[in-house]
């Protein structure tokens, strides 16, 4: 019975310690691999990056009357990108199209007033902050009686599709909600009494009026902004070495006061 017992001892113990070498050599690869991602290198191995913006969202990204790519959000990226070594190129598109072209490959970077959202965040990857904005709240420069979002119960308001406006306009009771596809879409729609009320981003309207003071449009005297919307440059979803290495360079950026000095260029 004893020597029973001792061979049994003997083979249990054999069979754990076989079991125990069993899960340390398999844990082993798990343990030194990887789960990181290729997109910094494919950057790294292009050389020059495409930069899409909006073609008419000034500030922030817009063509010039020279048909050339300016603006706020334009400048950031670019000296993003120049700090990384590599070499840009700029793209410039109606803002319903810019999001489809970066999940397609057409470019490699969205730069333009691109508020960060939950919804965009599913199909791309978000920087950090890089810039703050808030709404405009725009009428009619003869209109006397919208002047809170109260009053635009029954009323037909206009936004960027999937943008924060949008967003929060579509939560309010008694509001016909539409879209178009450009702010000169929307501003043209209100001279001409097809809507009653659009959102924008304030710089971009402050801006556009500057640009423009025959345009029959205001900004809503007396409103202070409710929806504050954090901006940062748009990457491909799941590009999250390319990310971090980004955010890298923007926080330097930040640090030494680069970013500060192009956003007072543009006098925001």
């Amino acid at each position: 019975m004893k020597k029973w017992m001792t061979a049994l001892a003997f083979v249990v113990s054999v069979m754990l310690l076989l079991s125990a070498c069993s899960q340390s050599g398999s844990s082993t690869p798990a343990s030194s691999s990887t789960s990181g991602d290729d997109s910094l290198q494919k950057w790294k191995d292009k050389g020059t990056v495409v930069i899409g913006g909006t073609t008419t969202g000034p500030p922030f990204s817009f063509l010039t009357s020279k048909n050339e790519n300016d603006g706020l959000m334009y400048d950031i990226a670019k000296r993003v990108v120049e700090e990384m070594g590599l070499k840009t190129k700029t793209e410039g598109m109606l803002y319903a199209n810019i999001i489809p072209a970066l999940e397609a490959g057409k470019i490699d970077m969205i730069s333009c007033g691109c508020v960060i959202t939950e919804e965009k965040k599913q199909v791309m990857n978000f920087t950090d902050v890089v810039y703050k904005i808030s709404e405009g709240f725009v009428v009619k420069s003869d209109n006397t009686t919208i002047k809170t979002l109260e009053d635009l119960k029954g009323k037909k308001v206009a936004a960027s599709a999937g943008g924060l406006y949008y967003n929060n306009l579509k939560k309010m009771e008694g509001v016909e909600v539409v879209t178009y596809k450009s702010t000169q879409d929307m501003v043209t729609e209100l001279e001409n009494g097809r809507i009653d009320a659009f959102f924008q981003d304030k710089p971009i309207i402050l801006y556009l009026i500057k640009q423009n003071p025959q345009l029959k449009i205001k900004l809503v005297e007396g409103y202070q902004s409710q929806w504050i919307g954090e901006v940062g440059l748009g990457l491909p979803k799941g590009a999250d070495s390319l990310t971090q290495e980004v955010n890298k360079v923007i926080k330097k950026l930040q640090e030494n006061g680069e970013i500060d000095s192009i956003i007072r260029k543009w006098d925001l």
